[in-house]
C-alpha cells in the first residue's frame, strides 16, 4: 500500500505549508445503496465495502477527495438492531462481517438466499438483524463449499501469522459467542481451548473483509480519493478486547457525556472506562496497535470524543442516565472547600445510587473523602428550591470547579496519552472535540498538530450560540453537521427559531420565498469558504442543493442517530441507488 503512504506524505506536506484545501463527504457505510449487473443486483440491504467504489465516480465529478466513514469494526453480539451501533465494537481490530460484499463471493446454488438479498436491497430502512443473518448464512455456505481450497491458501496462512496479536483471541471470542448459551463472556462455562480448525472460518472471514476493503481503498486512491477512518473512544463491555485485556478497563463504570445541547439528560454509552495507568505501564501498546492497523486503509483518522483522553465522563454501572456521572480524573472538593464557599454540608448526597437531583456527590478518591458537583446543577429541582444567595454561591463554585480547578490536571493527562499514541503514526489525526471543552484541549491539539472539528451550528465559546466560519482555524475540519445532529434540512425546518437566530447572527440574505436549494447552498458555502484545510460535509447536506433530491426525500428521515433515543438510531439508508 505504498501509494497510500505516498499520498499521506504529500497531504501532510501541503498541510505543513498551509496549502491544503480539499473537500469530502461523510456517510455511514451502512447507508450506501447501489445497483450492479450481478445475480444479487447490488447491495444486500446495507452498504458494503464494494459500495465505496460506487460512490467514487460521484465524488470525482464533484471534486471531492476525502470519504469519511463511521467505524467499520465488528459489533456482532446480539444479532439484532443493537449491533447497528457502530461505536460499540466487540473488537477494536476486526472488521464487521456485515460489510462483506456478497457479489464478490458468488454461490450458484443459493436461490433462497439470492431472493432474500434482493428483498433486502429494496427495503427503505436498514433491517440490521435480517441483513446480518443473510450475510452470515451466505459466508458460512461459501466457506463450506470452498473449504478445501481455503484450507490450502497460503495467503490466509500469512495473514493469520501477521495478525496474530489480535486475530486468534478475536476468533476464540467469536467461537464461544456462537457456541455458548450466554452472549456474555463472564458467564461462559467452557475452559477448553478451541482447535485451529474450528477458528479458521473466523480467520477467513476477516481475510476476505480486509481484502475487499483494501481493494476499495486502492480503487479510491487511483482516482485521487483517500478515506478517513473513525477511532471510537470506547468498546463493548462484552467484547473480545475486554475479555482479552481486562486489566485495561474499569468494568464497574460506564463512559458517557454530561448534559448538553444534544441531550439534556446526558449520554450513557455503556462502554467500560479505561485504566489509563495500566495502559501507560504497558506502553500504550493496545492503542498503538489499533492506530497501526487503521493506517492500512486510511489517510485521515477521526479520534472520537478526544476529550476522553483528557478526562472521561464516568457513570457507575448501576446508573441509568448520563446526568448521574462525574469526570475522571478530577481534583475533588473537600469539606473544607465547601465550608470556605459557604456551602452547607447538608447538600451532600450519600444515597447509592445517587439521587438524580443531588447537587454534591461523593467522589471516590485514593486520598480519602472528596466531593464533586453535579454538572449543570442549576437545571435540577433541588437547585431551584434554594434561596438566591446559595444559588449564587453554588454557581460561582461550579464555574471555578469545571473551568479552572481541573485545567492543569486535564492538560497533563491529555498531553501524556495523546503524545504516546500520536507519535510516529503516518495518519493525519483529526479530533472530534465537541462538547464541554476545557481550554487546555485546544493548546494540546495545536502542540501535537491534531486538527480540530469546527461547525457554525455549535459554538465552543461559553455564552455564544453559534460559530463564525470565517474564523475557523486552518488546522481544522469544517463541517455542517455530524451523525448525532439533524442534517441541515431537518434542522432548518424543525427548529425555525434557532435557524432564524442563525440567519440574523450572520446577516444571511434569505427571505421567506428563497428557494430551499439557495438556502442550503448559502449555508454550505459558508463552510466551504472557511479557512479550514478540510471541509467534509454529510452526504445528506451535499444533496440538499439538488432539487430532485429534495423532491424525492423526506427531511424527517435523514437523521442518522438520535443520541437521546438509542431505539431509533443508525437505520438511515440513501433513498436511491448511487
Amino acid at each position: 500500500m505504498s501509494l497510500l503512504q505516498d499520498t499521506i506524505t504529500c497531504l501532510r506536506k501541503q498541510l505543513d505549508e498551509k496549502s491544503l484545501h480539499i473537500t469530502g463527504c461523510a456517510v455511514p457505510l451502512s447507508a450506501l445503496r447501489y445497483e450492479e449487473d450481478s445475480p444479487l443486483g447490488g447491495d444486500q440491504g446495507i452498504g458494503d465495502f464494494g459500495a465505496i467504489t460506487h460512490l467514487i465516480p460521484w465524488m470525482v465529478n464533484h471534486g471531492q477527495r476525502v470519504l469519511q466513514l463511521l467505524p467499520v469494526n465488528d459489533t456482532t453480539l446480539y444479532r439484532n438492531q443493537k449491533d447497528a451501533y457502530p461505536y460499540s465494537a466487540i473488537s477494536a481490530f476486526a472488521l464487521n462481517p456485515i460489510y462483506a460484499d456478497l457479489n464478490q463471493l458468488p454461490l450458484n446454488d443459493a436461490i433462497d438466499l439470492q431472493k432474500e438479498a434482493n428483498r433486502l436491497h429494496h427495503t427503505k430502512e436498514l433491517h440490521y438483524g435480517e441483513v446480518l443473518r443473510l450475510k452470515e448464512d451466505w459466508l458460512h455456505k461459501y466457506y463450506v463449499a470452498h473449504e478445501k481450497e481455503i484450507s490450502g491458501d497460503s495467503r490466509i496462512d500469512t495473514y493469520i501469522r501477521t495478525e496474530a496479536y489480535w486475530l486468534r483471541d478475536y476468533a476464540t471470542f467469536c467461537y464461544f459467542r456462537d457456541t455458548e448459551t450466554s452472549l456474555y463472556f463472564h458467564n461462559w462455562r467452557s475452559k477448553a481451548v478451541p482447535s485451529e480448525g474450528s477458528l479458521r472460518y473466523y480467520y477467513w472471514v476477516q481475510w476476505v473483509l480486509e481484502d475487499q476493503l483494501t481493494e476499495a481503498v486502492t480503487e479510491a486512491l487511483s482516482k485521487g480519493i483517500v478515506l478517513k477512518g473513525d477511532l471510537p473512544i470506547g468498546v463493548s463491555p462484552y467484547g473480545a478486547d475486554v475479555r482479552q485485556h481486562p486489566e485495561l478497563f474499569y468494568q464497574g463504570m460506564q463512559a458517557g457525556a454530561p448534559p448538553d445541547y444534544f441531550s439534556q439528560e446526558g449520554q450513557n454509552w455503556g462502554f467500560p472506562t479505561y485504566n489509563w495507568q495500566a495502559m501507560e505501564d504497558e506502553g500504550y501498546i493496545w492503542w498503538k496497535q489499533r492506530i497501526k492497523r487503521m493506517a492500512r486503509f486510511f489517510a485521515f483518522l477521526r479520534i472520537d470524543h478526544i476529550l476522553g483522553f483528557f478526562r472521561i465522563w464516568s457513570i457507575p454501572r448501576d446508573g441509568r442516565k448520563g446526568s448521574m456521572g462525574y469526570f475522571v480524573p478530577l481534583i475533588p472538593l473537600s469539606k473544607k472547600d465547601l465550608y470556605a464557599e459557604g456551602i452547607p454540608i447538608s447538600l451532600i448526597d450519600h444515597s447509592i445510587p445517587p439521587c438524580e437531583d443531588a447537587l454534591i456527590l461523593p467522589y471516590p478518591s485514593a486520598t480519602g473523602n472528596g466531593y464533586t458537583l453535579r454538572y449543570n446543577l442549576s437545571s435540577t429541582r433541588s437547585f431551584q428550591q434554594l434561596d438566591g444567595e446559595l444559588q449564587k454561591r453554588l454557581t460561582t463554585l461550579e464555574k471555578d470547579f469545571f473551568y479552572h480547578r481541573q485545567e492543569a490536571l486535564w492538560k497533563e493527562n491529555g498531553t501524556k496519552h495523546l503524545q504516546a499514541i500520536a507519535q510516529d503514526t503516518p495518519l493525519i489525526l483529526c479530533a472530534e472535540d465537541l462538547g464541554l471543552t476545557p481550554q487546555c484541549v485546544y493548546e494540546v491539539l495545536a502542540d501535537l498538530g491534531i486538527m480540530t472539528l469546527e461547525l457554525e451550528r455549535f459554538s465552543k465559546k461559553f455564552g455564544k450560540e453559534f460559530s463564525d466560519a470565517t474564523l475557523f482555524p486552518y488546522l481544522s475540519v469544517a463541517t455542517t453537521g455530524t451523525h448525532d445532529m439533524p442534517p441541515l434540512r431537518k434542522w432548518w425546518h424543525e427548529d425555525p427559531q434557532r435557524a432564524g437566530r442563525f440567519k440574523e447572527t450572520h446577516s444571511l440574505p434569505l427571505q421567506p420565498d428563497t428557494p430551499e436549494t439557495t438556502i442550503f447552498q448559502t449555508l454550505i458555502n459558508r463552510t466551504l469558504y472557511s479557512p479550514a484545510a478540510l471541509a467534509i460535509l454529510p452526504l445528506q447536506d451535499w444533496l440538499s442543493v439538488d432539487p430532485h433530491y429534495l423532491e424525492v426525500t423526506d427531511y424527517r428521515q435523514e437523521q442518522i442517530n438520535y443520541p437521546e433515543d438509542q431505539e431509533h438510531s443508525w437505520l438511515y439508508r440513501l433513498p436511491f441507488a448511487l
